[in-house]
């Protein structure tokens, strides 16, 4: 639901609406007219004076089959109705002060009810429909009033879209963008530098050149732990004896075994001509 009151974004004002409220319709537009363009104060005086009996709203315009009272000819006192409006009010302010706006300066600019969406009873009353209305209020400062010492929101700036650009200047920017933390990362790490433990400096003394003349220490492999513990000793692979083949004698060996054999009749040739 739109308000009906349309106001110029230079003037300040608050508003505030309650919709599917369970009033009359009837009350709730009687009781609209009767507060409408007054003072805030004064509205809620005059809504307390109707909750406690004590003021009557006269009905102008539903004013059919309804009792007179005093100084005015039809009149009631919705008492349900009142209370839903000051709910209203009240909403209404809270806004108002929320932009810097006094309540003392206030006035009713705006004020009405609409009827609302009708609910279905049920049960052994049926067949009807429930009574519901939609409220709103405009608050706005009266004229002439003052601003002193107040502090008033600046109203919201509309974001302004930015020409697009083309993928070539977006690409430059980029690359601006990311040299700037680059040099801010290496004066931080050059700021931040951790202290050298004993090990390091240990590690960082300079080595001992070898004299003229002297052969270089061979630098002996470093072999992790890990690797020690993983390799174990395996076993040598079993030597194959190759079977020789029979084959043709060697020259070599005819002449020392007829030497052997030669020097065997000779012992035997010479035992025996001793005996003899």
């Amino acid at each position: 639901m739109n308000y009906k009151l349309k106001i110029k974004e230079e003037e300040s004002y608050a508003k505030a609406r309650i919709d599917n409220v369970p009033v009359s319709l009837k009350q709730s537009v009687e009781i609209a007219r009767f507060i409408r363009n007054k003072p805030l104060i004064r509205a809620y005086i005059l809504l307390e004076g109707i909750v406690k009996k004590e003021i009557a709203v006269a009905f102008k315009r539903y004013g059919r089959a309804i009792g007179h009272k005093r100084t005015i000819a039809a009149g009631r006192f919705p008492q349900k109705a009142a209370g839903y409006f000051i709910k209203l009010l009240k909403n209404a302010e809270a806004n108002a002060s929320l932009k810097g706006l006094s309540k003392e300066d206030l006035e009713i600019r705006l004020i009405c009810a609409d009827k609302g969406t009708g609910r279905p009873k049920y049960g052994r009353k049926r067949g009807r429909t429930a009574k519901s209305t939609h409220l709103q209020a405009i608050l706005v400062e009266r004229e002439g009033a003052k601003r002193e010492g107040k502090t008033r929101k600046q109203p919201r700036q509309k974001k302004t879209e930015q020409p697009k650009q083309p993928k070539q200047q977006k690409e430059n920017l980029l690359k601006k963008e990311e040299k700037v933390p680059k040099q801010e990362a290496k004066e931080e790490t050059k700021l931040e530098k951790p202290e050298p433990s004993e090990k390091s400096k240990a590690e960082e003394k300079p080595k001992q050149e070898p004299k003229a003349g002297m052969k270089k220490p061979k630098k002996k492999a470093a072999e992790k732990p890990e690797a020690r513990a993983e390799e174990k000793p395996q076993p040598k692979p079993q030597e194959i004896k190759k079977e020789e083949k029979p084959g043709p004698k060697k020259e070599t060996e005819k002449p020392e075994k007829e030497q052997a054999e030669s020097k065997t009749n000779d012992d035997k040739q010479a035992t025996r001509g001793e005996k003899k």
